[in-house]
């Protein structure tokens, strides 16, 4: 893949993935109290706190994804969260793990992209 194209790619999955997962952590931020319900049902201990923590660390992902030196630290961070969620619904059969996936596969997508290259002798 030719590096615009690989910059290209790497910038509209992390906006996508960036403003979802940040808006999904805004959301649990801003309305813990829509989310405590569910975090009691998935059987976390303190819900309430879970729901804060999981907030912020979806908005912090979501940021990290954006700056482009910090976005593969920032795809791991979403997704060990989206692991989490995806385990969660599977583990209770409370919702459906598919949308946690599917962030969890896109943020894996730009942390790869974004990885630093490094120059190997005789460019292989």
């Amino acid at each position: 893949m030719k590096a615009s194209w690989r910059n290209g790619v790497a910038w509209l999955l992390a906006i996508l993935v960036g403003i979802a997962i940040g808006l999904a952590g805004t959301a649990k931020l801003t309305t813990p109290d829509r989310w405590d319900g569910m975090f009691r049902e998935f059987g976390y201990p303190n819900p309430e706190l879970m729901v804060y923590l999981t907030g912020a660390l979806e908005l912090t992902g979501g940021l990290l994804l954006l700056a482009p030196p910090l976005a593969p630290y920032g795809a791991m961070l979403v997704g060990a969260v989206m692991f989490a969620a995806a385990a969660s619904h599977v583990v209770t059969g409370i919702g459906s793990p598919f949308g946690p996936l599917v962030l969890l596969l896109l943020a894996s997508v730009v942390g790869y992209l974004r990885w630093p290259r490094r120059w190997v002798p005789g460019g292989a």
